[in-house]
């Protein structure tokens, strides 16, 4: 599972390093003492074909070495709640073969709701160097754009887009997508199905990018479940790609169906970016 509650990251194997995914301004306000920052939020993953995913997967392994990321020990990555800047990195981190990268459930919010201190302290953290996973694992967590293109006709795979309905239907351009539109056969199903809403959350959580409410926790497990089986996703079992814009959505809705009990689910990284800009590639809307 990646998903550590908070009251559970003391069982976790020592040292424990919590990283902010918020943005820069959030962290500097005050965070959590001793957590470093790293907003990857901006990093797409624009070139997942062939040799072309290796180049991805080291710069993720780049990335978080990059900013003092142990291979081991324990790493909490966390958000405003429960979002999506978070699950992206511990989702990757994991995948690179650190046994313990978690998304904190709750968040920042949660922290301030247990009465957690808080301090403007910037913390920093040398380099590192440690070997990532082998790549043949990885197929089991994660596909690029070719093997999305062979499955996409196979009627045990779901695709599962998770993006904003108007995304999902054509009728919302997002940066760098030359079309608009989906994978065809895609069904969609908003990554905030998965979530519970909170509009009083704490000050000094961060700064809502929603309107004013943050996503704080997974829903029900049994009802989202129900939604899913509507949508073709009937046992724990089912074959299921994930994908959103960048992969961050698609990485939050893997956490949430892990934990759900979902055996068989892994993202498409390179997500509807790369799948727009391939000019060969069909898009239904």
């Amino acid at each position: 599972m990646l998903l550590v509650e908070l009251a559970d990251v003391s069982k976790l194997p020592a040292p424990v390093l919590f990283v902010d995914a918020r943005i820069e301004a959030d962290y500097v306000a005050g965070h959590i003492p001793g957590a470093i920052h790293h907003d990857s939020f901006e990093y797409a993953n624009d070139l997942t074909d062939g040799t072309n995913l290796d180049t991805v997967i080291d710069d993720w392994h780049q990335m978080f070495m990059g900013v003092g990321i142990e291979a081991t020990g324990s790493v909490v990555f966390y958000d405003i709640g429960t979002e999506n800047r978070a699950s992206r990195p511990a989702f990757m981190l994991r995948y690179l073969g650190h046994q313990n990268s978690y998304v904190l459930h709750g968040g920042m919010t949660a922290w301030l709701d247990a009465g957690g201190e808080v301090t403007t302290e910037t913390t920093t953290r040398p380099g590192t160097k440690w070997d990532a996973l082998a790549p043949s694992l990885r197929d089991d967590v994660i596909l690029g754009v070719d093997a999305v293109l062979e499955k996409m006709d196979d009627p045990t795979v779901v695709l599962l887009d998770v993006r904003d309905e108007p995304e999902f239907l054509g009728e919302r351009r997002m940066e760098a997508n030359p079309r608009l539109g989906r994978i065809p056969g895609a069904r969609g199903f908003e990554w905030t199905r998965f979530l519970t809403r909170r509009s009083d959350y704490p000050s000094g959580a961060g700064t809502s990018r929603n309107d004013g409410y943050i996503f704080e926790h997974l829903r029900p497990s049994e009802e989202v479940r129900a939604e899913l089986a509507q949508l073709g996703v009937k046992d724990l079992d089912s074959d299921v790609i994930i994908y959103c814009q960048k992969s961050h959505r698609a990485s939050l809705a893997y956490v949430a169906m892990k934990e759900m009990g979902y055996s068989n689910a892994r993202v498409y990284v390179g997500s509807f970016r790369e799948w727009s800009k391939r000019l060969d590639l069909p898009i239904e809307s």
